[in-house]
């Protein structure tokens, strides 16, 4: 697909649709008067595409419920739908074009696993894209974003099968291994059989079964002991063991759209967490959550949750 027909189709994405939504219901409020102009400018936008229209009474509804007392009405409204209208950039931010024209691609919250043309099974996380490139000698699975774990059968590895990151590739020497990328860095977590990981201008590194190699900045790190069992994720649940409050939360916000957020004071106590948390009902992981550790969940709307 090109990069024309990519832009095109986030365009008519309805978390694109619902941004420029909320944008038109800021501008709307902060001109106390009616501006001809502004409503002739809305009123093409709507007429534009139904799309236009059904987001933005969405909106308007999200809108209505932001403000909470009569005398502050404006001012939560306002910062109610700035805050949704920055989590929507945010989110813009996050999928770039790349990931709407990716082979595979999963929302945010869903984890979902497929078969690949050689027979393979890859497993995407929340918010993840893959491309897939395949030819007779060689298999490459691109990483776009996000997580993939990749199970390659024992008896087929005499074509080259490989996962890529940016400069990161890992090689499958075995069956089972996930890849994970962020803006930081770029994971490789093994789980059955050998792996061999390279990074371009370094020499390459050998991943044995339990082992993990973290590499930032084009540098790998050092290998660590890890679980056998597979990633938590790809059984749609989290497991923590003494983790700080703010990894625990980090980790859930993958899973649900929005805004998901620790107030300052939260964040800097010292809170940990030990236990098991869905990812696939992100209300009930808030609740255990909550009621594990005494935290207070504020709910401004469906996309902007505070704890504290």
């Amino acid at each position: 697909m090109s990069g024309q027909q990519a832009e095109a189709n986030n365009a008519d994405a309805p978390e694109f649709v619902r941004e420029q939504a909320a944008q038109w219901l800021i501008l709307l409020d902060a001109t106390p008067e009616a501006d001809p102009k502004l409503q002739s400018e809305l009123k093409a936008w709507l007429a534009a595409d139904p799309l236009h229209r059904q987001m933005f009474e969405e909106m308007q509804q999200l809108w209505t419920t932001a403000g909470r007392s009569k005398t502050a009405k404006r001012q939560r409204r306002r910062a109610g739908l700035a805050a949704i209208c920055l989590g929507f950039v945010l989110a813009a931010w996050q999928l770039p074009w790349t990931y709407w024209a990716a082979d595979h691609r999963t929302a945010v919250g869903e984890v979902r696993a497929f078969t690949l043309p050689d027979g393979s099974l890859a497993t995407l996380d929340s918010n993840s894209a893959i491309d897939v490139h395949f030819d007779g000698a060689k298999r490459r699975i691109e990483l776009v974003q996000g997580a993939v774990l990749v199970q390659v059968p024992r008896s087929d590895l005499e074509a080259v099968f490989i996962v890529t990151a940016g400069d990161v590739g890992a090689e499958a020497l075995g069956t089972l291994y996930a890849v994970r990328t962020t803006s930081d860095l770029t994971r490789v977590s093994v789980y059955e059989s050998d792996v061999r990981v390279r990074v371009a201008g370094n020499a390459s590194v050998d991943l044995r079964p339990g082992q993990a190699i973290d590499i930032a900045a084009a540098t790998p790190g050092a290998p660590y002991a890890i679980a056998t069992e597979g990633p938590d994720w790809a059984s749609r649940r989290l497991v923590f063991n003494d983790a700080p409050l703010s990894q625990v939360v980090d980790s859930l916000a993958r899973y649900r759209p929005g805004l998901l957020r620790l107030s300052d004071a939260t964040a800097g106590a010292d809170r940990r967490f030990t236990g098991v948390l869905p990812t696939d009902d992100s209300e009930t992981a808030l609740a255990l959550l909550a009621r594990s550790l005494d935290l207070k969940i504020h709910r401004y709307t469906d996309y902007l949750i505070w704890i504290e």
